[in-house]
């Protein structure tokens, strides 16, 4: 019996949350092979060793794909072009180091939707954000009001973001995808991938939660990264998905477009550019109480804002 899903999955220096992630993707109960590709990219604690054990207790399972030179910092593209390439499954599953699945039937959930559904090219569901410790933050992806069913490429806009953990994509797409090369100008995985699935076919969302995403992680990418550079490089890749469909889809594009935009113009001070209803909705789903004040002061009253910001470097 051929494989029917590869599970992708992503680690690096992930020695305290490697354990948790592995035992929710070998827990999972199928009537249906699948594969899981581990990409360690030269981790500096003991990952490599952690996933060398559970490699040698589920030979079956567990394809290790150990790295002599840490990849992401020579190429931050690691998936289209270590992982990707090798899966063998009909379907792909994501699910990087620090992030776990919380359903012991969601592969099976979730290959049961798109076999009964061949209209739709990607499947996903509900994710629980969690902190260090796996506790709750009583917040969930997507933020949105959701339901079981289809979601047309029209429709996709009213789903909003939906995070990696929960992705499971057609390959025969996902090739297709990678042909294209429109990943080459992201910074980031998940949005591209999204975004182009999302246009190119139906979605079956589950409204189910069945993973979790890890996102108060003390040195995660979120927190590290520069806001400004990743909304500048997602326009560039979200205008060239739009130009790639001859912008049949720009209306539903225009959604991950516009928070992008929005964060660049908060960054550069242009205010003016980002007036109107719409901003409204972005800050209301931020989790931060004081950012969310800092962002409307800044929107609203920028001069005040600045002669503050004045008097506070006068006296320092």
């Amino acid at each position: 019996m051929s494989i029917k899903v590869s599970v992708c999955c992503t680690t690096y220096n992930h020695e305290r949350y490697l354990e948790k992630c592995l035992d929710s993707l070998v827990c999972q109960k199928t009537n249906f092979p699948f594969e899981i590709l581990v990409f360690e990219d030269c981790s500096t604690d003991s990952t490599k060793e952690i996933l060398s054990r559970y490699a040698k207790k589920y030979p079956d399972l567990i394809i290790p794909l150990y790295q002599e030179q840490n990849r992401y910092s020579k190429d931050i593209h690691v998936c289209e072009n270590y992982v990707f390439p090798l899966v063998r499954g009909e379907y792909v599953a994501l699910c990087e180091g620090d992030d776990y699945w919380t359903d012991e039937n969601k592969l099976q959930k979730q290959v049961d939707a798109l076999d009964l559904n061949p209209d739709c090219s990607f499947c996903a569901h509900r994710v629980a954000l969690v902190g260090d410790n796996c506790e709750s933050l009583n917040d969930n992806l997507p933020r949105h009001k959701t339901y079981t069913g289809v979601y047309t490429p029209d429709n996709f806009i009213e789903l909003g973001y939906c995070h990696t953990t929960c992705y499971m994509l057609k390959t025969s797409v996902l090739k297709e995808y990678l042909s294209t090369g429109l990943y080459k100008t992201a910074d980031v995985f998940d949005v591209p991938i999204l975004n182009y699935f999302a246009q190119v076919g139906n979605t079956y969302f589950i409204d189910e939660t069945m993973s979790a995403y890890r996102c108060a992680r003390v040195g995660n990418w979120t927190q590290n990264h520069n806001a400004h550079s990743h909304g500048t490089s997602m326009l560039e890749t979200i205008d060239a998905i739009d130009a790639h469909f001859d912008k049949k889809w720009t209306k539903s594009l225009d959604k991950y477009r516009f928070d992008e935009k929005i964060l660049v113009c908060f960054r550069e001070g242009h205010f003016k550019e980002i007036k109107g209803k719409r901003w409204k909705r972005f800050v209301k789903a931020l989790p931060n109480k004081k950012l969310k004040l800092k962002i409307y002061l800044d929107f609203a009253f920028p001069c005040i804002v600045e002669l503050l910001n004045k008097r506070k470097n006068k006296k320092k």
